[in-house]
């Protein structure tokens, strides 16, 4: 490894910087910044908490750790509270919280038309998009296929054109299964062949043939429309999609379609947890401040009073324990249900939806380790220390030593079967990439601080893993590993935000990642920046002289 040339760090004035990030994140949506709601949705979806707004909270914090300016807290509290204005129990269960679709599984198959299926009769050569159906099959003029003509994305789109006595055409496909009683969101992108024809979408109960959702347009340029539903409250009921226009009166009417989607809104734990970290952060740092301000008190009340009533008990029903070797493990494991969608098992058929019921993957659980972290050290409740010790163990057992030239270092897969019978299906064994391991080794860093299952061996083990593995060891020319174990892209994005936390047990991984940051260009965005630099400036506070 070369020497590094400049010593602590650089002439960086890193609270410029990370205001500069700050100020760039609040321009963003509108001015709204990541707290929301975002505008023409109404709301702010749960991921962009999850992976963009924890990252200002977090870094809020830090900076205000760093050099005890209340302005950080000020913002902090700010952010919170327009994030708490937002919680809506939307799904009726008793639990209020922050949703979005995004994460679940797809229940349109073959939504974006790529595929074509069978040739049909009286089609004039036309084929039918795989998945969809015709709607009369009969149709004369070929009334409902698959066209290069118009497309929205990729290479196809499906047209549906009125055949001249029919009272009704349309594309249509079959939804078998879905999770009774939720609320459920449909997405497409449509346009009308002449400018006085209306596009129809229609949800349909097979059973009773009632429309449980209609929506017409009218535009003829390609738009976007997003609809929302709720599922009948009994399952088994078989749901049809029709994509029509409602000219029936006309045979020359025309609708195109592309990029279908029908997703589950759920909560998901990983974005919760992200979010609810830093807010248990500082309710943990506002408990413990010997001299604390009431206005800060009363946060900390009032924002734990909301995470006790909704965030720990609504996940209480995926939690499941068990024993190895005389240690207690425990993981949380996907709700069985449309938000269970995961890339790593989903693609392989019969796997199109195999992660139902499963253990979640090791940065899942993890995001909701840490608030509970926070939460046992404000409120010294065994359920709390309980849960953590367990996911912990589960975590470190899952941990496997490779030897370097300067020690043993720690590498770990993305995700891991549990052993136990509730795991089914193909787990893809891969190596942690070093982003979402942020957030586990950010989980063993807050156990070792509370001295729960990790130990200072460990910590040096994972700054191993950090300064032999990850990092390339070239100061003049910085990069880093896309992956744990060292393989992958040696010109990563510097995704390292938990990592330069391991600057607590060794200055080199300061030194490494002032060296990284100072790249002559940010390969990240400005939230990701916040985090970064206030993960730094906390456990290095030397560098803002």
């Amino acid at each position: 490894m070369k020497n590094c040339p400049v010593g602590k760090g650089t002439d960086t004035d890193w609270i410029k910087r990370f205001n500069d990030y700050d100020a760039a994140q609040s321009e963003a949506n509108g001015g709204k910044g990541y707290v929301g709601p975002i505008p023409g949705l109404g709301y702010t979806p749960s991921n962009i908490y999850g992976w963009d707004e924890s990252y200002v909270l977090k870094g809020y914090l830090g900076v205000y750790r760093a050099t005890k300016n209340k302005d950080y807290l000020d913002k902090f509290i700010e952010d919170v509270d327009g994030m708490f204005a937002q919680l809506e129990d939307f799904q009726g269960d008793g639990f209020e919280s922050w949703w979005t679709s995004a994460y679940s599984i797809d229940l349109i198959m073959n939504g974006n038309m790529e595929k074509d299926s069978i040739y049909y009769k009286d089609s004039h050569g036309a084929y039918i998009t795989d998945g969809w159906y015709p709607y009369p099959w009969y149709g004369s003029k070929g009334s409902v296929y698959r066209t290069d003509a118009e497309k929205a994305e990729g290479k196809y789109s499906t047209l549906v054109q009125n055949s001249e006595g029919e009272d009704f055409v349309g594309a249509y496909t079959i939804i078998p299964n879905y999770t009774a009683g939720k609320q459920y969101h449909f997405k497409f992108k449509a346009k009308n062949k002449h400018p006085d024809n209306i596009g129809k979408i229609m949800i349909v109960r097979q059973d009773t043939g009632e429309a449980i959702k209609e929506f017409s347009f009218s535009s003829t340029d390609w738009e976007s429309h997003s609809v929302g539903f709720k599922t009948p409250d009994t399952a088994g009921i078989q749901i049809r999609v029709y994509l029509t226009n409602a000219n029936t009166d006309d045979p020359n009417a025309a609708t195109y379609y592309d990029e279908v989607s029908l997703q589950q809104f759920g909560e998901f734990i990983v974005h919760e947890g992200m979010a609810l970290t830093a807010i248990s952060e500082f309710i943990d740092l506002i408990y413990h401040d010997k001299n604390p301000s009431k206005r800060y008190q009363k946060k900390a009340k009032d924002y734990l009073k909301v995470l006790e009533k909704n965030f720990v008990p609504k996940w209480e029903q995926y939690w499941v324990e068990w024993e190895k070797e005389g240690k207690k493990l425990g993981v949380y494991k996907f709700p069985f249900d449309d938000t269970a969608r995961m890339t790593q098992i989903n693609e392989y058929f019969p796997f199109f939806e195999p992660s139902k019921g499963i253990t979640l993957p090791h940065n899942q659980y993890a995001a909701a380790g840490r608030t509970l972290v926070n939460l046992y050290r404000v409120t010294n409740k065994e359920t709390y220390l309980n849960k953590v010790e367990r996911m912990g163990n589960f975590f470190k057992n899952s941990l496997h030593k490779k030897e370097t030239d300067n020690g043993s270092a720690y590498v770990w897969n993305y995700w891991d079967n549990s052993g136990k019978r509730w795991d089914f299906g193909y787990f893809r064994y891969k190596s942690e990439d070093i982003s979402h391991a942020n957030i586990e080794l950010g989980f063993a860093v807050d156990l070792y601080l509370i001295k729960k299952v990790f130990t200072e061996e460990d910590m040096m083990n994972f700054t191993t893993t950090f300064k032999e593995l990850i990092w390339q060891g070239d100061y003049s020319d910085p990069r880093v590993s896309m992956f744990v174990n060292g393989s992958g892209s040696k010109n990563y994005s510097v995704l390292i935000s938990e990592w330069v936390t391991l600057s607590q047990f060794n200055k080199e991984v300061r030194d490494i990642s002032v060296q990284l940051l100072n790249r002559k260009q940010d390969t990240f965005g400005a939230t990701y920046g916040m985090v970064l630099i206030g993960n730094l400036l906390r456990y290095n506070p030397e560098l803002q002289v």
